[in-house]
């Protein structure tokens, strides 16, 4: 007697859950196998029973045919369904920052500082739309008065004008599908330093040669920012460093080259303690310490 199924199957399937079903039948017991399924699905010889999980990329592709053939000694029949998968929102995918790079330095006289945010684009499994936010605070946990949030859309990339005013920020990208959100792989640093170049109109009939000098910082003690004026008669490499009682530089306020002249940069530390600490400028044949004082 030929095999007959007396079993209905399940029409519908759910992304990564597994799909079962155990066909029954009447006549003389067959040989049951899977004459056409999507990749993944398997039939247990022992018990005859079908399992499957449906991937992602399956359920995007929605029906799927299924083509169950019993077979004895009277002949074959064959079981024909199609099962619909329902798709599950997956975030969108690991992405990475490319710039500014970690521990990054910039430095702005006269100008209102902005820095360019780069990233490598997030890939969303279910094809949505990915959309990114640029987060920056001055604390690596993201939680200060300073934390800033900034929507950049579709884009990968982001222009950000910051404060006049030095500082050192945190930077990290979400990316967001509409529904499940992701942060980049990276947290990364950079520091702002901003100067303001002071102009003195002189008669030319009687040019002065300026000497070097490291203005005492003011306001001083100071909390949480303070003014640092030095004055430099030749131009080359520049350095200003903080240092603690003990010696140790606790921040680096400015290097690089500049030209002769009278600069102002604003510095300011939140996370320093109260405490005395000592400012030192390193500059071609001039070098000057002096003290400042935090208190909070």
């Amino acid at each position: 007697m030929p095999a007959s199924f007396t079993s209905t199957p399940p029409i519908t399937a759910t992304q990564d859950i597994p799909y079962t079903y155990k066909p029954t039948l009447a006549g003389t017991p067959p040989w049951i196998s899977l004459a056409s399924c999507p990749e993944g699905m398997m039939i247990d010889t022992t018990t005859w029973t079908i399992t499957w999980t449906p991937t992602n990329d399956q359920a995007l592709q929605g029906q799927h045919l299924v083509v169950l053939r019993a077979e004895n000694g009277a002949g074959s029949v064959n079981q024909i369904l199609t099962v619909d998968v329902a798709n599950v929102n997956d975030p969108p995918q690991t992405f990475s920052l490319r710039a500014p790079a970690n521990d990054s330095a910039f430095v702005f006289t006269n100008q209102s500082p902005a820095v360019a945010f780069d990233w490598n684009p997030s890939h969303d499994p279910d094809l949505d739309t990915v959309r990114y936010v640029v987060e920056m605070d001055t604390v690596e946990t993201f939680n200060s008065g300073a934390r800033r949030e900034m929507f950049a859309g579709s884009d990968a990339s982001f222009r950000v004008e910051l404060p006049r005013a030095s500082a050192a920020y945190y930077w990290r990208v979400r990316a967001t599908d509409g529904i499940d959100s992701l942060f980049s792989s990276q947290t990364w640093r950079f520091s702002v330093t901003y100067l303001t170049a002071i102009v003195e109109s002189k008669p030319k009939a009687k040019p002065q040669v300026e000497e070097a000098v490291l203005e005492q910082n003011f306001p001083n003690p100071f909390n949480p920012s303070t003014t640092i004026t030095y004055t430099i008669p030749k131009g080359g490499f520049v350095r200003l460093s903080v240092f603690n009682l003990l010696g140790q530089e606790v921040a680096h306020v400015f290097s690089g080259v500049q030209s002769a002249g009278t600069f102002e940069v604003q510095f300011n530390k939140e996370e320093l303690p109260t405490g005395i600490y000592f400012y030192r400028i390193q500059a071609p044949g001039f070098a000057e310490t002096r003290k400042m004082v935090i208190t909070k």
